[in-house]
């Protein structure tokens, strides 16, 4: 597991399944490299979360505690070029940004940007990503491309010469594959709501 993201999990846990007083294999096992205050648990069965005080309680102190870990957190994190996780979000910014790209688009991209990557942890990183919903293939006659699951930017891009204008570079790149009638891509994206 990597280190780094330890510190940013937190673990809801029954109170069944972590008695007090009691060493179990949930607290030995998954637990042991989390902080106590990252591990919340409660008196609550989170497998029938009906109308009750306590199950309310639960939710609300579960949401709250989190928000404010959330509202603590560093959100200028510069770009680690050698972080799985900084890389994936970034495919996933590129991916949303031109609508949908090509395995080989997505490493001329990483190229460019000088992120240091190989096919296969490449490959490994795309399925990953598609597992988790931040991307989807299309597949159109024999090219697969990959779409953002979602059109919401989490990265602010900052250059030296001046701002990231978004809108103006999603309309472009809509245009240029309006312009080159790249057919396949534009059929890709259809019904995909851009």
């Amino acid at each position: 597991m990597d280190n780094s993201i330890i510190p940013r999990f937190f673990v809801v846990v029954e109170s069944t399944h972590c008695p007090e007083n009691a060493i179990s294999y949930i607290q030995m096992g998954p637990l042991r490299k989390l902080q106590p205050d990252k591990v919340l648990v409660y008196d609550v069965d989170f497998k029938v979360l009906d109308d009750n005080t306590q199950n309310d309680f639960a939710l609300d102190d579960i949401f709250s505690t989190i928000k404010a870990f959330l509202e603590g957190i560093n959100k200028s994190e510069a770009l680690d070029r050698n972080h799985k996780g900084h890389v994936a979000f970034l495919i996933k910014e590129l991916v949303a940004l031109f609508y949908a790209l090509t395995f080989q688009e997505i490493v001329d991209y990483l190229n460019a940007l000088e992120i240091p990557h190989s096919q296969k942890s490449l490959k490994r990183l795309l399925f990953v990503m598609e597992k988790i919903d931040l991307i989807f293939v299309k597949q159109v006659g024999s090219t697969k491309y990959y779409i953002s699951s979602e059109m919401q930017s989490r990265i602010r891009f900052s250059f030296l010469d001046g701002k990231f204008d978004r809108p103006t570079v999603e309309m472009e790149v809509m245009s240029f594959y309006t312009d080159i009638n790249d057919g396949k891509r534009l059929f890709a994206l259809k019904g995909e709501g851009q």
